[in-house]
């Protein structure tokens, strides 16, 4: 029960910002992956430790590199390994959810997002 409720987060979070958002990558397998996890390319946001922090003022969190990362502003080595250049693993955000979130958390989540992609990319989406 808990892993279809996160699932179904994770699609319909994954759904709305491809959907919402132009020039977004999802990282990996759309099948193939954790129930609660999202990797994301947004071409053009520049710094993705920016957005992060952005995003975190609002209340949205999310991390600029991957779950093994100590912190240190190095890319993604995940990213680099599977052929990306820095740049795109400079532009690329990890999105982790649980069974404590809503849908109306995700709403908040994307429409939080939206704003941010398109203030760092200089106001265009």
């Amino acid at each position: 029960r808990n892993v279809g409720h996160v699932t179904g987060l994770r699609d319909y979070f994954v759904e709305q910002v491809l959907a919402d958002i132009p020039r977004v990558t999802l990282n990996g397998s759309y099948v193939s992956r954790l129930c609660n996890n999202l990797n994301l390319t947004f071409e053009g946001i520049g710094n993705s430790e920016t957005a992060a922090n952005l995003l975190g003022l609002e209340g949205v969190y999310c991390s600029p590199g991957s779950a093994c990362n100590n912190g240190d502003g190095v890319p993604s080595h995940v990213i680099a390994a599977i052929g990306h250049t820095a740049q795109y693993a400079n532009e690329t955000l990890r999105f982790t959810l649980s069974v404590f979130n809503t849908t109306e958390e995700i709403d908040y989540a994307i429409e939080q997002l939206k704003f941010v992609v398109e203030t760092l990319r200089g106001g265009k989406l």
